[in-house]
């Protein structure tokens, strides 16, 4: 974090780092499927079939452009969803682009 204003030097310095390590950067996302893995290990859980609930994820992610970028052309979100055990939260996860959802 910046508590000072960048001189010229420290951003033509940045832009030095970054052409040099442009190939090898990606972003540092998980995938659906790996937060999901995480989420099913580390939490107890139950199924919900809630089509309601999975039309809330599905609206999150077609109606935020920014979350709609995220599906590859000509894909649908692959919604999978869940209620934490003992609680009321519930919790919608998207295969595709690694969104997630929670309420409670």
């Amino acid at each position: 974090m910046l508590t000072t204003e960048p001189t010229i030097e420290m951003i033509q310095e940045w832009k030095c780092i970054y052409n040099e390590n442009r190939d090898k950067l990606k972003p540092n996302r998980k995938s659906g499927a790996e937060i999901n893995d995480y989420f099913c290990n580390k939490y107890r859980f139950e199924k919900l079939d809630s089509l309601s609930f999975h039309d809330v994820v599905e609206f999150n992610i077609m109606k935020n452009e920014s979350n709609r970028e995220k599906l590859p052309q000509g894909a649908v979100p692959q919604i999978v969803a869940y209620k934490a055990k003992d609680s009321s939260v519930l919790v919608g996860i998207d295969l595709v682009t690694g969104f997630f959802h929670i309420e409670g």
